[in-house]
């Protein structure tokens, strides 16, 4: 899926108000250290992952490549192509962005003007809503004095199938091999339905296979594009990957460990400064 990359959104800006200098962040709280991982490599399979049709020809980023993905695989023209909406959302949750709509309600202004607008947080002040662009019109109608404006909220069930998305492809890179269980059966009714824009196939798929996607966000932008690692929470060890130096998402099976002992030819160890939360086609 060939896109535009868009500017990145700041992670981190300061500007006065009335003598006093605000300081704003996309991350809460931040921690530093290092930890070992180890770099997953591109791999083809002779199937699509996500449908299962056979000689899969389109590029696939893993992530997105706005969100520090490369081509890591290949999957079929409707499977790349048709998730571009789901993507998009997943775009969004990550920047922390959603659109606007304002309208003048005195009629001043016809019509409704969207905006892009980024939240962001900071120590000991309401988390702020920031214009990052808008349809012209859309500063008449707020200066109108009549003005009306709605935040549209994201598809958190897109957005959760996406994580799910890249964490699947991740996982069946990291193993490299398709697994046909039960569980990735249903993994992929999640994936088509939301290829689908299945709506009611989307929720339900998502309530039997009980998903529920921990990410958080991580700063690493020259990081490769998979890295997978283990976590220790509560006793007990997770694996996590870390995507695009931007987010992180945990293992998506609860039935099949990574393969890490497997030889892979082209496989690195590496150490990354972590933050808060390629090889041939064969």
């Amino acid at each position: 899926m060939s896109r535009k990359r868009k500017p990145p959104v700041r992670t981190e800006f300061s500007f006065d108000h009335q003598g006093e200098e605000l300081a704003y962040s996309k991350y809460v709280s931040k921690e530093t250290g290092r930890i070992d991982v180890l770099m997953v490599p591109r791999y083809c399979f002779r199937a699509c992952p996500i449908c299962l049709e056979p000689d899969p020809d389109v590029a696939e980023h893993v992530p997105p490549e706005s969100l520090g993905g490369r081509v890591m695989t290949w999957t079929c023209q409707k499977c790349n192509n048709d998730f571009g909406p789901a993507e998009d959302k997943l775009r969004s949750f990550i920047d922390l962005e959603t659109t606007a709509h304002a309208e003048a309600s005195d009629g001043s202004v016809p019509g409704k003007r969207a905006a892009k607008v980024a939240f962001r947080s900071s120590d000991g002040r309401p988390n702020g809503m920031f214009i990052r662009s808008a349809a012209t019109g859309f500063d008449e109608i707020m200066g109108s004095g009549a003005s009306r404006v709605i935040v549209q909220p994201l598809d958190m069930a897109l957005v959760h199938a996406t994580l799910l998305k890249h964490a699947y492809l991740a996982a069946c890179l990291t193993n490299r091999e398709i697994p046909r269980t039960a569980e990735a059966d249903e993994i992929r009714a999640v994936l088509l339905a939301a290829r689908d824009r299945d709506t009611d196939g989307l929720n339900r798929a998502q309530l039997a296979l009980g998903f529920e996607p921990a990410v958080g966000w991580i700063e690493a932008p020259d990081a490769p594009p998979i890295l997978l690692t283990q976590t220790k929470e509560s006793g007990e060890l997770h694996w996590i990957f870390m995507l695009g130096g931007r987010f992180v998402v945990q293992w998506p099976f609860r039935d099949g460990a990574p393969a890490v002992g497997r030889p892979v030819a082209d496989e690195k160890h590496q150490s990354l400064d972590a933050g808060h939360a390629d090889g041939d086609r064969e």
